[in-house]
């Protein structure tokens, strides 16, 4: 924080909400939620990377992703520029993709 004079973050461009999954999904999944892509700003890391508004998102890396803290926890300083898979439903269906974050504007 002393360096750049305020908490550095990984930034993905998206809004998200938490939503229940369906039971099948929950069940393979191992979790009951995940967060439902409310908002994507264009030229973002997550359209960039392929996703859309819809989308649920299940998992950052191999850390699951239930509510919007697991998110904000999984972006830190050190996902900035760097490439790492995510996990989303889309249309009943387990996808995974790569984002690159960018630094929180």
């Amino acid at each position: 924080m002393l360096e750049h004079g305020s908490v550095r973050r990984a930034y993905l461009g998206v809004g998200a909400q938490p939503t229940r999954l369906l039971d099948a999904l929950a069940k393979d999944l191992g979790q009951e939620t995940g967060l439902l892509l409310v908002s994507v700003e264009p030229t973002s890391a997550v359209e960039e990377g392929g996703m859309f508004m819809g989308d649920n998102l299940v998992s950052l890396g191999e850390s699951p992703v239930r509510q919007m803290n697991d998110l904000l926890n999984g972006l830190g300083i050190e996902r900035i520029g760097k490439p790492f898979a995510v996990c989303i439903i889309r249309r009943g269906q387990l996808v995974e993709l790569t984002v690159s974050p960018t630094v929180h504007p």
